[in-house]
């Protein structure tokens, strides 16, 4: 037996470190279950926006969206009863919202980031009335906020078909609508861009009363040179309201018409 107990070694170092780990592991489950069945400290809800810029839904109107996927308030809610990636899913089902970000910080508060989709265009008729956003999504009016955009008027039918060619259109217009937000001297000078019977563009534009002959959405990044150029640099030579049109459509020239 003496031998037997000799040849037996315990080594209590790894027993201790043992012991400590399965505890540890213990304390670290019971932590994360005890913060699973918490509610949540806080519910912040932040809609980005830049400076100057109208929002086209409030947090009021996040909170009910979340309120309505999860059929509960979740400022009320234990943390384990909500699957943050699903209601990313579902905010995010919004027109108004392209990105939802969710988190849960070191304080228990949960953190609602929104992205909203931003209006560059509203079409106009008696049959449409809507925003078109940056990204090409046709935006319903907000009850929260009027966006002051470029007006599209005259045969709207043309983008808003289902036929393959009128989705052309339709994609060929946030192009150039793109093209002109994000210049800031065509954002600032075109009020409304009206389309006619046959899909050619006139834009109508804030200052002078003059019509600018677009045509066809072709060569557009040529013809918005032109149009630059024109009002910066003609405009010194010409003065206001002298011309009744401006035709872009003339190749590597302005018409001019009175």
């Amino acid at each position: 037996m003496k031998n037997l107990a000799k040849r037996i070694h315990i080594d209590y170092r790894k027993v201790f470190s043992l012991i400590a780990a399965v505890l540890l592991i213990m304390v670290a489950y019971q932590a994360i279950d005890f913060k699973r069945m918490s509610n949540f400290n806080k519910l912040e809800i932040n809609i980005e926006k830049k400076k100057g810029e109208r929002t086209l839904l409030n947090n009021k109107d996040v909170l009910d969206l979340m309120r309505q996927h999860l059929g509960f308030d979740p400022t009320v809610a234990n943390i384990d009863e909500v699957d943050f990636r699903a209601l990313e899913e579902a905010l995010e089902e919004n027109k108004y919202i392209q990105e939802a970000s969710i988190y849960l910080n070191a304080r228990h508060e949960l953190i609602v980031t929104i992205k909203q989709r931003r209006p560059i265009a509203r079409v106009m008729s008696d049959l449409s009335d809507y925003y078109i956003s940056a990204d090409g999504i046709r935006i319903p009016l907000s009850d929260y906020a009027t966006i002051r955009v470029p007006i599209i008027t005259g045969r709207v039918q043309h983008i808003n078909g289902k036929t393959k060619e009128s989705r052309a259109e339709f994609r060929k217009l946030v192009q150039l609508l793109n093209q002109c937000d994000q210049n800031a001297f065509l954002h600032s000078l075109i009020e409304q861009i009206d389309i006619d019977q046959q899909g050619k563009l006139t834009i109508i534009p804030k200052i002078g009363t003059e019509r600018i002959v677009f045509g066809e959405i072709e060569n557009t990044e040529e013809k918005l040179k032109k149009l630059s150029k024109y009002y910066k640099w003609g405009r010194s030579q010409d003065g206001w309201d002298k011309y009744a049109y401006l035709n872009l459509e003339v190749k590597d020239q302005i018409a001019l018409g009175k």
